[in-house]
């Protein structure tokens, strides 16, 4: 899970090691995707945009360094119980170690989080200026979401607003806090029966 499956782009510039064999770094440029490997005969994650930068460990297929930018995308499918999600944003930077891949993601310039859980639910949509994730190896799962720079929140007729926010996924637990600079409203929370 998390290793290298796939790249596409328009052009592509490959750095293979001494050996001839194993991949340590891939530049995408005109849309570009990589796609990793999901858990067992799980789907695969999908990371889009108009440039990527990719650094591998040494044995040629896990991801430990990801800088993208300009229409970033990222595609996670639904597993062991977790909605799908779509993250859309202008700059993606992602680092990882060795043994387990990608652990952290930043993202910048209009945030985008969207999680989906099929049916009839109403998707829950968070945006800002900028997001960190901190994630199991290789983007297998997201453990909490940190938004900065004015976050809006929306789930059916739920609404909220702060500076910035703190979503823990695993309880679904989300914390607010700071005035919107914009504004000048502290944290809110609306729904069709109150104001908070």
């Amino acid at each position: 899970a998390g290793g290298l499956k796939g790249l596409s782009a328009r052009d592509m510039n490959l750095t293979y090691a001494p050996d001839g064999q194993k991949l340590e770094h891939a530049l995408l440029e005109g849309g570009g995707a990589i796609e990793l490997a999901g858990e067992r005969a799980a789907a695969g994650r999908r990371i889009a945009g108009e440039w990527i930068d990719i650094g591998l460990a040494p044995d040629g297929t896990t991801v430990t360094a990801l800088s993208a930018r300009q229409n970033v995308q990222i595609d996670l499918p639904p597993e062991g119980g977790a909605p799908a999600r779509t993250i859309r944003s202008g700059t993606l930077q992602g680092s990882g170690e060795p043994g387990s891949g990608l652990t952290t993601a930043s993202f910048g310039e209009r945030v985008e989080f969207r999680e989906t859980a099929g049916g009839t639910a109403s998707p829950r949509v968070a945006r800002s200026e900028n997001m960190d994730l901190a994630m199991k190896g290789g983007f297998s799962g997201i453990e909490s979401a940190r938004f900065s720079g004015g976050v809006s929140f929306e789930e059916g007729d739920l609404r909220a607003s702060a500076r910035d926010a703190r979503y823990g996924l695993a309880r679904s637990i989300l914390t607010l806090a700071g005035g919107d600079e914009a504004s000048g409203r502290m944290p809110q929370v609306v729904d069709k029966h109150a104001t908070i």
